[in-house]
């Protein structure tokens, strides 16, 4: 397979020896060549027959099947290390070999109220605020769009998102359009509201998510979408979501294989339209549980194939962006926990750049505050384990050990001063004997991470967007609105 340049500087958690890689791989160039996958764009059409590719026409679609040799050469030529470009430069995350960062998991239609408790349907300002939220909180680097404006017409509620999502938070972040239209919009916005940087004729703020259909489709607006941001120099975010046992095999193998398919397809189109687009591989792939008929994103399946797609990505030095801490609990409660848990110190261990799932419930239903504080405050303890131990000298601390002696005590040694500011600390998690913490308010932990999330919501104020690039965005919105008969 591809190099593993990424892999220098880290021992990753490993789920696939070479040869399974090997196997996957070979295996989703035999289905790229021999099957291939159907577009529902001309234009991509044309750009893959230019390319080599054999293109057939049937109906409303062109089934393309891909040479290998065509499939290696665009992964070769995606770019290995991406930048994430920010409103402000500080905001800017780049991924590195040895780094992972957590995101939101989008597009959630729900919310529970973090001041009143309450289930409803999530609206604009929700959209406003969860990313106001994510702007306060230092370990979200990066932003998927966390909640749906339901409060306004279907039709352009992808710019409103966007709206919301470029007031309230100087960091990037992963919108999809859903339509070419609305992309091209979409990125007129973006680019006003980066017109107040030194830069701002390169810098990109946003990175657009097309969804392929599975198994083995990208339609129209997506492959359009792809072919436009590439020529507008905007990053990709392909992400695809089988079903094993519906829209892919039952099997995690075969599902790894048309999940491998879908997402290349997609980054070779990219890099034909233009090479050198930045493409991040995109997975929530899982299972369909057969027994309710219905998706499970807490199972270990997710994490599994999760962990897996991130070591694909590495192999194929392509940015990673895997679903992990998802859950299927309805309530920020144990099972949320243990669901986070597992999934995302997996997906950490196995190396995901990005790992997707902080703040959801309900098998990505619905966005809670209470679930994300809590995420985050675990986030901080994976860290830690993912690190490991430090075995230098200083650390070893034998002289020091040496020193003490048998029956000795470190509590008042300068090596403990010099180095206490290494242990963990914990800012929500409870460490108080029972009196204290009963004296305290007896609080459970979900209490406390609502209490946190309230006052972040109404404390915490992002760094405000100019005045032009607020009423160039209304305008766009507007005038896209007035086009469709929305705004009578």
């Amino acid at each position: 397979m591809g190099a593993n340049g990424r892999n220098s500087g880290k021992n990753f958690f490993t789920f696939l020896s070479n040869s399974q890689l090997e196997k996957i791989h070979q295996a989703t160039l035999n289905l790229l060549a021999t099957c291939g996958v159907r577009i529902g764009s001309k234009k991509a059409a044309k750009i893959f027959s230019a390319a080599g590719a054999i293109v057939e026409k049937t109906g409303q679609y062109s089934l393309v099947k891909l040479p290998p040799d065509l499939v290696e050469s665009c992964i070769h030529s995606a770019p290995g290390t991406v930048t994430y470009q920010g409103r402000i430069a500080d905001s800017d995350y780049t991924t590195h070999s040895s780094n992972s960062t957590f995101t939101t998991f989008g597009e959630c239609v729900n919310i529970i109220d973090p001041f009143t408790g309450k289930f409803r349907k999530s609206i604009k300002d929700d959209c406003s605020k969860s990313a106001l939220f994510c702007d306060a909180i230092e370990e979200v680097k990066l932003l998927e769009r966390p909640l749906n404006p339901s409060d306004f017409p279907a039709a352009s509620q992808p710019l409103h998102n966007a709206e919301a999502i470029f007031s309230n938070t100087t960091k990037h972040a992963f919108i999809g359009s859903g339509n070419i239209e609305l992309f091209r919009r979409m990125a007129k916005m973006a680019e006003s509201c980066a017109a107040g940087s030194r830069d701002y004729d390169t810098r990109k703020i946003f990175s657009a998510t097309i969804c392929p259909v599975s198994p083995l489709l990208i339609n129209k607006d997506s492959c359009d979408i792809i072919i436009e941001a590439a020529r507008q120099g905007i990053g990709l975010l392909i992400f695809t979501m089988p079903l094993a046992g519906a829209t892919s095999a039952v099997t995690l193998a075969g599902t790894l294989v048309s999940t491998n398919a879908e997402v290349l397809s997609g980054v070779v189109l990219a890099q034909l339209a233009r090479k050198g687009t930045p493409c991040t591989y995109g997975s929530a792939a899982t299972i369909m549980d057969l027994t309710q008929v219905d998706i499970s994103l807490g199972a270990p399946e997710l994490t599994l194939l999760s962990a897996a797609v991130a070591q694909l990505a590495r192999c194929y030095e392509i940015p990673s962006f895997v679903c992990g801490g998802m859950t299927d609990s309805k309530l920020p409660d144990s099972q949320a926990g243990y669901e986070f848990s597992h999934s995302a110190l997996t997906c950490l261990l196995a190396g995901g750049d990005i790992i997707s799932g902080i703040g959801v419930i309900e098998k990505g239903l619905t966005f809670d505050y209470a679930k994300l504080i809590m995420d985050v405050e675990m986030i901080r303890y994976l860290s830690k384990i993912s690190a490991g131990i430090d075995t230098s000298s200083e650390k070893i601390a034998f002289d020091v050990i040496n020193e003490v002696g048998p029956s000795g005590e470190f509590l008042t040694h300068k090596h403990t001063y010099d180095h206490m500011r290494g242990q963990s600390v914990t800012e929500l998690f409870n460490r108080q004997k029972r009196p204290e913490w009963l004296e305290s308010g007896g609080n459970t932990l979900s209490e406390n991470a609502y209490l946190k999330a309230a006052d972040i919501l109404s404390n915490y104020k992002p760094l405000p967007l100019n005045e032009a690039a607020k009423k160039e965005m209304s305008r766009i919105i507007w005038q896209y609105e007035s086009d469709l008969g929305l705004n009578k």
